[in-house]
């Protein structure tokens, strides 16, 4: 047996698909042949500190950092000291990705309207993370290296590489259903658009640190529905920016090769402790969400697969709470009745 909250959710999904008594629904599973492409920029400032890999039990033939000496003077081991440095780093690229998701369409081809309601999506899906390698400008207290001996004064910043950026979700959740005008286009053919609130969450790993957006904002989709199969796609395009100040440390004592100062010859072998002092990112994508089509039966009220005689229950217990408005015509009474049992009668 239902309970009343649930009969009531069932209600809550019935008004989320459906734009009238009769108007046809579909959920839809994003297919296989769906499409993002995209644009990708970031920047990030940090700060910190770098020192030699060198470990006077673990590895002492590691490089070691110094203070600079113009004479070029090397203390003996165990001597290791860290250097402070500073610096901006940027990456930037385009993507494409096969989204993952669902949502459902509802068409009334006599209102000339469709709803849609409850897409949530993953745009970059199952796909590999698009990654972007992240170029750093860095400045530094001179030092000194030991194995290899390396002299590294400072004179201008150095441009270093420094890890990737790495794109592991853009998630758009639809808040409400929404509801915009059918275009006929040829028999059971239309064009539609609709502008929907939704959550954009965009999560991004910057140098090893990851990073989350969360903005909501209005989506335009619009698409294609074939209202005798079903068979509909839709496409919308959204964007993501990140301006983040919150200091985030990045992973303690990361390796990183710095080039000798001639440019050959074996690196400096050095451990980076740094903090990102401030994240920023643009990203767009453009989406084409082909689904595949599965009806939607607006009698099976408690939502479990089928109808049957609690489906009936469900629907009596919400018409006698006047919340039973199941053809949408803004008020609870026998019309609903009717649309109900010509429902349940088919078994949808």
């Amino acid at each position: 047996m239902n309970t009343k909250a649930q009969v009531f959710a069932g209600f809550g999904l019935i008004a989320a698909g459906s734009v009238g008594a009769f108007a046809q629904a579909w959920n839809y599973t994003v297919t296989g042949s769906s499409t993002c492409s995209g644009n990708f920029t970031a920047s990030a400032d940090f700060s910190g500190t770098l020192i030699g890999n060198y470990d006077q039990t673990l590895n002492p033939t590691g490089t070691r950092t110094l203070n600079y000496s113009i004479f070029g003077t090397r203390p003996a081991a165990p001597t290791n000291i860290s250097k402070t440095m500073s610096g901006n780093g940027g990456s930037s690229g385009s993507f494409n990705t096969i989204p993952v998701g669902s949502y459902r369409l509802s068409a009334d081809t006599g209102a000339n309207t469709v709803q849609l309601a409850l897409l949530n999506t993953n745009l970059i899906g199952n796909s590999i993370h698009p990654a972007f390698p992240v170029n750093a400008t860095v400045s530094y207290q001179s030092f000194l290296t030991a194995t290899p001996n390396y002299s590294y004064p400072f004179l201008v910043p150095l441009s270093v590489p420094l890890g990737n950026a790495e794109i592991v979700s853009i998630v758009v959740v639809q808040n409400a259903a929404a509801s915009g005008a059918l275009t006929s286009t040829g028999t059971n053919t239309y064009n539609f658009s609709v502008t929907f609130p939704a959550t954009i969450t965009a999560n991004i790993i910057n140098q090893g640190s990851p990073s989350q957006s969360v903005q909501t904002q209005d989506v335009t989709a619009t698409g294609t529905i074939n209202t005798s199969t079903g068979e509909a796609s839709l496409s919308m395009n959204i964007t993501n920016v990140v301006d983040d100040t919150t200091p985030t440390p990045l992973p303690p004592n990361s390796p990183f090769d710095l080039p000798p100062p001639t440019g050959t010859g074996e690196p400096a072998h050095l451990l980076l402790n740094l903090t990102l002092t401030r994240q920023q990112s643009n990203t767009t994508g453009n989406s084409t969400l082909p689904g595949a089509p599965t009806p939607v039966c607006f009698a099976d009220i408690n939502n479990d697969g089928g109808v049957d005689a609690d489906d009936v229950i469900a629907f009596f217990a919400a018409w006698d709470a006047s919340a039973a408005d199941y053809n949408r015509d803004g008020g609870t009474d026998g019309d609903d009745i009717i649309a109900f049992f010509s429902d349940w009668d088919s078994g949808c």
